[in-house]
């Protein structure tokens, strides 16, 4: 009940999950999620009273945590960035071995329909284990229950010993076959995965948090279309995903001084392989926005991929934002992969930014000690 007590959450609720982290290859016999609520005057009691920037954290045994207004500050003198970091040796990866399933094909799907924009200039990063920062970026596999043979592909980046940021969506988000809205199981983070080969290994997820923002906004409020997850160390090695890949990206508190940017992630159509975007030269952003618009290049499954930048020698490369969704006029959807570039600004990718405001908390979910897992 009190596992994040000091970080000012509350248990809340109860979302039937599968006892076990989702597998590498996800089993049949697909059932929706239940939610059992735990306290059944938490909303009279906190949602109403809840501070500007209030928090839902789910675990991978599907207790769902809200915070409150009895919580304290995320922290006291929090920096202007989580530098990058490398171990003194980078780790060749050789301490952890595995393969992960989720190859974009027959029984996954992405989130997010996103856009190519005229010709098609992604790279692919062949190497990624070998190359900083690209080694920090892996491929996120989940479901809306952990016995779903269906998985959901989504990109995120480690920027902490075993803090991974991603996209809101890649959290909570429309069950299409429930027609509910809910909380995705237990995921796993596949750092620099190259097909179905992990050179670091696979890393379960302990929990994951995001902006009630988002989720009591029915994942429509794209301003807050972020998340943190905390990572258990990899199961055949016991050792945690910084140790073992030796670097992570590092977050700017906002993103109103950017220097170039560009994006990485693992596309939805090209089989669990990492593909960059190249410097992204068109951004529509203003200094404190919580979203900016860009026609840099990106399919589904890159949802969550780091908006990053080198910010100098003393302090590596930053994320500054990371993938959201994509827009069209009236709102409509787009059969097409591919439009016009002729037809920017109109049709474009959308990003969630970093802010201030938001950084506080992430910050906080990036460098909180691990909570001890329930008793059970």
């Amino acid at each position: 009940m009190d596992r994040f007590k000091n970080e000012g959450f509350v248990l809340s609720a109860f979302e039937s999950f599968a006892t076990k982290p989702l597998p590498r290859a996800l089993p049949s016999n697909t059932t929706g999620n239940k939610r059992k609520m735990l306290n059944n005057n938490f909303d009279n009691n906190f949602k109403a009273a809840s501070p500007p920037r209030s928090a839902v954290r789910v675990t991978r045994e599907g207790y769902v945590y809200r915070t409150t207004p009895l919580r304290t500050p995320p922290a006291l003198n929090v920096p202007d960035f989580v530098p990058a970091r490398s171990l003194q040796h980078h780790n060749d990866g050789s301490g952890g071995v595995g393969n992960a399933g989720g190859d974009g094909g027959s029984g996954s799907r992405s989130l997010r329909e996103l856009l190519i924009f005229g010709t098609d200039s992604r790279t692919e990063i062949t190497d990624p284990a070998a190359q900083e920062p690209y080694s920090a970026i892996g491929q996120l596999i989940s479901a809306y229950n952990a016995t779903d043979d269906e998985a959901f592909l989504c990109s995120g980046t480690l920027v902490g010993t075993d803090a991974v940021l991603t996209a809101g969506h890649c959290v909570y988000g429309l069950d299409a076959d429930t027609g509910e809205y809910a909380f995705m199981s237990a995921a796993i983070f596949n750092p620099s995965l190259i097909g179905d080969d992990a050179p670091f290994g696979t890393f379960p997820i302990l929990y994951q948090t995001t902006f009630s923002e988002w989720t009591d906004s029915g994942a429509e409020d794209f301003n807050f279309d972020m998340a943190v997850l905390r990572l258990d160390v990899a199961p055949d090695t016991g050792r945690s995903a910084f140790d073992t890949i030796g670097y992570h990206m590092g977050v700017s508190k906002d993103a109103c001084n950017m220097p170039a940017v560009k994006l990485s992630g693992y596309p939805g159509d090209k089989n669990s392989t990492m593909w960059a975007s190249g410097t992204c030269s068109d951004i529509n952003y203003s200094c404190g926005g919580g979203t900016a618009i860009t026609n840099c290049d990106w399919v589904e499954g890159d949802s969550g991929s780091a908006l990053f930048g080198d910010a100098g020698a003393d302090t590596g490369t930053l994320a500054y934002g990371v993938v959201s969704h994509h827009t069209v006029p009236g709102g409509a959807g787009l059969t097409a992969s591919t439009v016009s570039s002729g037809a920017w600004p109109d049709v474009y990718n959308s990003l969630t930014m970093m802010t201030a405001d938001k950084y506080d908390d992430v910050y906080s979910w990036i460098t909180s000690p691990l909570a001890e897992l329930e008793q059970r």
